[in-house]
């Protein structure tokens, strides 16, 4: 492509939503500071695409879902500057004395921040994305309509947060870059838009600027104690210094600014309390229903930050309400309560998990979970008489002998999770670790590791943002403060079961939001009159900024962000890795040549396979069958699945599932009733996990009649066989 037209391209997908974003908070809203029209415009603009897409794609292909979303976004901001109210004053920047050189500092801070997140996340080190997003990325392009399908059982309706993959897709789509690329913008654009909005935020909450910079850095870049372990031990290999920096209980955005739901997430709640602003001092319909909008859609990126935020507002507002003259109480009431009934009700229309609590009438799709027990019903029929699939079933599957009923799944047992009070572990929380398996680790509230990682941010954040509130009575700074409570709460009273981990996300927006009033109070104190006040100050803000300056030190080093995204896309924790190394060098746990084989190879995959089924055929790929199910080779299947965009069905949920024992039987012995029920296509024979096809498997690939071999693909020592499943062969 010529690259005047790329650039002209590039210009066009990135102003046209950031236009939209700047008409809507200058003339509607009546913003103007630039440290919150600038990010907030970006912000605004892509999430504003996404719920586009997200509703257009119901019922258009995604070229023209994009195309239509555009179209819409012009012609938006063309109404609003055209009919819209005039802008309020000035746009510019709110600083008081030096604004330049203040300005200068700032927009440098954001393009740094852009900068330290962008160079892990353009060479691959994404963390979340392998497990679900990068598969959903794909879906979202490929599909033919929405509802998706689980990327680990895609029979399944998808309940999720899918806006940050619809953003990542449609900017891979749009740039005609990969689907990973996609999500390194995502990054690029939402850490520093996060910094500008947090520092446009606190400055205005605190009217200063050294305690809004600081308190901004702590959003993005606040850590916790752990660090102090290195005065007892120094780490004697990356893997130990990345154990020593990072958290695995309460990750700030640090960590979880490569987890795409929190890098969305986090933003949107920021520029909606930079919104709640202008509410309580100018309450008006068209503001309440605007910020409802807005607060339904956070939905579409991070379910935990858009309830809990509600219920704050609800709380703050009612408190505003309450303090008001009684003349003026019931129209501010009024307004406030469309602001929470529209927030409530968006994510309705605009989120899938939501909206599948009635998708047996709202959504318009076929229920999943009868097409799933249609096609096995029909794979049963069409077996001879006599025979059964459990005759060659793997070992360990239970057999399906052809009078056993298909079970359906429950709609209803598809979202619903089975929250309890946690009773049983109750003074601990989970963590991260071992958070793939039903083996949870539980650390103790009180223990040394747990208040290590409380420290400084929530526990400094927390009794000073309260004790702020009390003096400045401020509705905003309430709802802040009451949000990083609420999301502190979850993780220690509630217990999922199983993965009760994913609680945790709670901790990211209590440490994310306790960030702010500890940021504003280590810049408070830095710039006081008294030494020993200064001094605290900068032990406060060292202490809150000493993992982000390790681990940009460790980043710099040879092998460590390949160590890092070999760690997470492997499903391993820091700790696992840093045990492994004191017995074995790190080449095993990251080797470059068998990560450069995983590009080639499912490039080649691609170029090979996509034209002829855009995305949407399924297919099977053979391991190990001991590794079944795959809680080893999960991630890498996806990231199979991800580069070479394609369906592989990989049950999540092995435990009785109807999908997983089809799997499991298609993938140890080709069963011909295992493969038409799972839908596969294709099947994929691959040395890159070392287990080349055996025993059944292996016989029956060598039945030209049912496997017709395709192409093969070669990257150095690695290879890989794709053979198309023929409908014509023999059955048994």
């Amino acid at each position: 492509m010529n690259l005047a037209i790329y650039v002209t391209q590039i210009a066009v997908v990135f102003l046209v939503p950031a236009a939209f974003g700047w008409a809507v908070l200058r003339r509607i809203v009546g913003e103007m500071d630039l440290a919150v029209l600038l990010p907030g415009a970006v912000v605004g603009g892509l999430v504003s695409l996404a719920a586009l897409v997200n509703e257009l794609r119901f019922g258009l292909e995604m070229s023209t879902a994009l195309w239509s979303a555009y179209q819409l976004l012009v012609a938006g901001t063309l109404l609003i500057l055209i009919v819209g109210p005039r802008a309020r004053g000035r746009a510019g920047w709110r600083g008081g004395p030096g604004r330049a050189w203040r300005m200068a500092l700032v927009l440098g801070a954001a393009a740094l921040v852009a900068v330290y997140f962008g160079i892990p996340a353009f060479r691959s080190y994404l963390d979340d994305a392998w497990w679900a997003h990068y598969p959903i990325g794909i879906q979202v392009q490929t599909a033919e309509r929405f509802p998706l399908s689980r990327p680990f059982a895609p029979d399944v309706m998808l309940l999720y947060h899918i806006g940050p993959d619809i953003i990542a897709a449609s900017l891979a789509f749009l740039l005609h870059l990969p689907i990973e690329k996609g999500f390194a913008l995502l990054i690029v654009v939402f850490a520093p838009a996060t910094f500008l909005l947090a520092f446009g935020l606190a400055q205005r909450l605190s009217r200063g600027f050294w305690p809004g910079f600081l308190a901004a850095c702590f959003v993005v870049l606040g850590g916790n104690l752990r660090f102090l372990g290195l005065l007892a031990h120094w780490p004697r290999d990356a893997a130990h210094g990345l154990e020593a920096f990072n958290s695995q209980t309460i990750q700030g955005m640090l960590q979880a600014m490569f987890t795409p739901s929190h890098c969305v997430g986090v933003p949107l709640v920021l520029l909606s309390l930079a919104i709640l602003r202008h509410f309580v001092a100018r309450p008006s319909w068209g503001l309440a229903v605007l910020l409802g909008v807005l607060v339904g859609c956070i939905s579409l990126a991070a379910e935990w930050y858009a309830y809990p935020l509600w219920g704050a507002m609800a709380a703050g507002l009612a408190l505003q309400g309450w303090r008001m003259r009684a003349p003026s109480r019931p129209a501010f009431l009024g307004r406030a309560g469309l602001l929470l009934l529209v927030g409530l009700a968006v994510p309705f229309f605009n989120n899938s998990y939501a909206a599948g609590l009635f998708q047996e009438y709202w959504l318009p799709t076929p229920n999943y979970a009868s097409s799933m027990a249609a096609r096995l019903e029909m794979a049963r029929l069409d077996r001879p008489a006599g025979v059964d699939a459990g005759d060659k079933a793997a070992p360990g599957a239970r057999p399906l002998p052809s009078d056993t009923p298909i079970p359906v799944p429950s709609a209803a047992g598809a979202f619903i999770i089975p929250v309890r009070l946690n009773l049983h572990h109750f003074g601990e929380v989970p963590s991260w670790e071992a958070a793939g398996t039903d083996a949870g680790t539980w650390i103790p509230i009180l223990g040394a590791r747990f208040l290590a990682e409380l420290l400084p941010i929530i526990g400094v954040g927390l009794p000073f943002g309260w004790w702020w509130w009390r003096r400045s009575r401020g509705v905003v700074l309430f709802v802040a403060v009451l949000l990083a409570s609420l999301c502190l709460l979850p993780p220690i009273l509630l217990d999922w079961g199983f993965r009760s981990a994913d609680f945790l996300r709670f901790f990211t927006g209590a440490a994310t939001f306790a960030a702010i009033p500890a940021g504003v109070l280590a810049g408070t104190l830095l710039v006081s009159a008294r030494r020993g006040g200064r001094w605290l100050g900068a032990a406060l803000a060292a202490c809150g900024l000493a993992s982000a300056a390790g681990l940009g030190v460790l980043g710099l080093l040879p092998g460590t962000v390949d160590l890092a995204r070999a760690t997470g896309s492997a499903g391993l924790s820091l700790s696992q890795v840093a045990d492994r190394q004191d017995a074995m060098p790190i080449a095993p746990v990251s080797s470059r040549e068998r990560d450069q084989a995983f590009h080639d190879l499912a490039g080649q995959l691609d170029r090979f396979l996509f034209p002829l089924a855009h995305g949407r055929d399924r297919a099977v790929v053979i391991v190990d069958p001991r590794e079944l199910p795959p809680l080893t080779r999960f991630p890498q299947w996806m990231e199979l699945a991800t580069r070479s965009r394609l369906l592989l069905p990989v049950g999540w949920h092995w435990g009785d599932s109807v999908y997983a024992r089809y799997y499991r039987a298609a993938d140890a012995t080709l069963d011909p009733d295992a493969l038409a029920a799972l839908g596969a296509t294709w099947v994929v024979a691959t040395n890159l996990w070392g287990y080349p096809p055996r025993g059944p498997a292996a016989e029956a690939l060598r039945d030209a009649g049912r496997f017709v071999p395709a192409a093969d693909f070669r990257s150095g020592a690695y290879d890989l066989r794709l053979y198309r499943v023929s409908k014509n062969g023999p059955r048994r």
